[in-house]
């Protein structure tokens, strides 16, 4: 089971440049790419909680990142292979019947990198485009 969270709403223009650069230096875009997957990916981690006891005491470890071309765009994806994954996540009602919190670290990571990635890819396309 994995959790996924997908960072959308780019402008237009940005998009555009974004897509050129794909096609122009597709190692360089790539490279960028799994870069900051897997700087996102590290903090995800450092959020998971552990348990100190059970089965899911390894859900820290379990977590994966991965860099696909789909369409001429690059994707990053952040995925965890742990099967209680999305309980820790987004909550869950345990054994004695209380609601458990979820920690969503995946979720948090991902907005409070949202305007990091934003001036990344700002710097990334004036570097390859050389403004």
């Amino acid at each position: 089971m994995s959790s996924s969270f997908e960072v959308r709403g780019l402008d237009e223009y940005t998009n555009k440049m974004l897509i050129r650069i794909e096609k122009e230096y597709p190692k360089e875009a790539e490279k960028f790419i799994n870069n900051i997957v897997g700087k996102c990916k590290a903090e995800v981690i450092s959020r998971t909680p552990v348990r100190k006891e059970g089965k899911s005491r390894c859900t820290k470890k379990k977590w994966k990142h991965k860099i696909y071309k789909k369409k001429g765009h690059y994707f990053g994806t952040i995925s965890n292979a742990s099967k209680k994954v999305h309980l820790i996540e987004g909550g869950h009602i345990a054994e004695n019947g209380r609601w458990v919190e979820g920690a969503h670290m995946l979720e948090n990571t991902m907005t409070n990198r949202q305007p990091w990635i934003d001036k990344e890819i700002d710097k990334f396309i004036d570097r390859m485009l050389d403004f």
